[in-house]
């Protein structure tokens, strides 16, 4: 488990990168599935009331379908200032397509699990949390 001092620098790795940014911070805040990520929709997330819906998910085989079990259409607070100013930044900068993904490819796609994994990897060792040698093992 990681310390707040790595904690810190995981969020830190994520500077000039919006949607790393925003992801992590969602998956820390939220403890969103991986599937619930790559569905979740900004219809999904209300920043006047500070919450999200969890309403859908993107499977294995990206397509999109309702979540697990019905405890996991849920609603999540969003407490934190830093996610929401996170969230409003990327959605500036996140791709426009007809499935109004949150974390979606640059066409707009849903992005495949395997891509997350990477990106987050890049970032756990630009923090220099874990070493190389462990994330590539993973």
């Amino acid at each position: 488990m990681p310390g707040n001092a790595e904690i810190k620098r995981l969020f830190d790795a994520t500077a000039g990168q919006p949607k790393m940014r925003a992801l992590l911070l969602i998956a820390a805040f939220t403890g969103l599935r991986a599937s619930e990520l790559r569905g979740f929709r900004w219809y999904d997330v209300d920043l006047k009331n500070r919450e999200l819906h969890v309403r859908q998910r993107a499977d294995c085989y990206g397509a999109i379908g309702s979540p697990k079990s019905k405890t996991s259409r849920r609603t999540i607070p969003l407490d934190s200032d830093e996610l929401i100013t996170a969230l409003k930044e990327w959605k500036l900068a996140c791709p426009k397509s007809e499935l109004d993904l949150v974390f979606p490819t640059k066409s707009g796609a849903i992005d495949h699990h395997a891509n997350l994994v990477r990106s987050f990897h890049s970032i756990v060792r630009t923090a220099g949390v874990v070493p190389r040698t462990a994330v590539e093992r993973r």
